[in-house]
C-alpha cells in the first residue's frame, strides 16, 4: 500500500538549494540528487512506518548516496516532508517545522 507523499514548501526549497548546489559541482550530480530524492520519497510512501521516530512524531529517513537526511510526518494517512536537509546540519532547523 502507498500512501500520500506532501512535499512541505520549506522541504521543496531544502531539496532546491541542494539541487542547485550539487549542478554547480557537477552537471550531472544535481541530477542524481534528485533522483535520489524521489527514490527516497517513494519508500517513504510504501513504508511510512519503517523508520524510527526520532523527535515527537518526527521519522526521518538518509539519502542514498548523499549525506542528506528526509525528515517527515506519518499522520496514517498522509506523509508530510518537513525537511531534506544535510546530516550534520543542527536538529534545530528540522525541529522547528
Amino acid at each position: 500500500m502507498t500512501v500520500n507523499v506532501v512535499v512541505k514548501p520549506k522541504a521543496k526549497a531544502d531539496i532546491e538549494s541542494a539541487v542547485a548546489h550539487y549542478t554547480e559541482i557537477g552537471h550531472r550530480l544535481g541530477d542524481r540528487f534528485l533522483h535520489a530524492v524521489e527514490t527516497t520519497l517513494e519508500q517513504i510512501g510504501t513504508s511510512p512506518l519503517h523508520c524510527a521516530i526520532v523527535y515527537k512524531e518526527v521519522r526521518q529517513l538518509r539519502l542514498r548516496g548523499f549525506p542528506y537526511v528526509v525528515s517527515y510526518v506519518f499522520d496514517g494517512q498522509t506523509v508530510s516532508v518537513i525537511a531534506v536537509l544535510y546530516g550534520a546540519r543542527d536538529a534545530k532547523h528540522w525541529k522547528s517545522r
